[in-house]
């Protein structure tokens, strides 16, 4: 049955698989040939504080829930990971302000899946402890942010 609800979906170089607006959140995505980058887009303010005369750039990470339009933010946009074949995502793992792209390989395809049908069926259930090792294994935005800017958001 898995056959005949699934797809192969092929992508070209540097094309968005998932994010954006684009891609299906309701399919996981099994790696079959090529690669996947996953993209981190941070939202980063740098602030110039002063100590007895002394000036020193603080940098803070965007909230989703602050407004955008109090203060001006870079946009930084972080290569966390490459899924080769093997590999999958979306498999219900926390994929919020991740964005999924081909990378330079000329041609990437990969099974699709529907979500549903893997948590209905008995066999594929263990796709729950992995979906616990994506989401403990891929950074957070906020671990991201903490390697690139260490001591950021602490001096305030």
């Amino acid at each position: 049955m898995c056959s005949t609800i699934s797809s192969i979906k092929t992508f070209k170089d540097h094309e968005y698989v998932l994010g954006k607006g684009t891609g299906d959140v309701d399919y996981a995505y099994f790696v079959l040939e090529g690669e996947i980058s996953l993209i981190l887009h941070l939202e980063i303010e740098e602030i110039v504080k002063s100590c007895r005369n002394v000036r020193f750039k603080v940098y803070k990470l965007r909230k989703t829930s602050e407004k955008l339009n109090k203060k001006k933010y870079s946009n930084v946009y972080v290569d966390t990971c490459t899924f080769l074949p093997d590999s999958c995502f979306n498999i219900g793992e926390n994929v919020k302000d991740k964005e999924f792209m081909t990378t330079h390989i000329a041609e990437t395809k990969c099974l699709c899946v529907p979500l549903w049908f893997m948590a209905e069926t008995p066999k594929l259930k263990c796709w729950e402890l992995v979906k616990l090792d994506l989401n403990y294994i891929i950074p957070s935005k906020d671990q991201v942010f903490s390697k690139l800017y260490p001591g950021g958001d602490k001096l305030k």
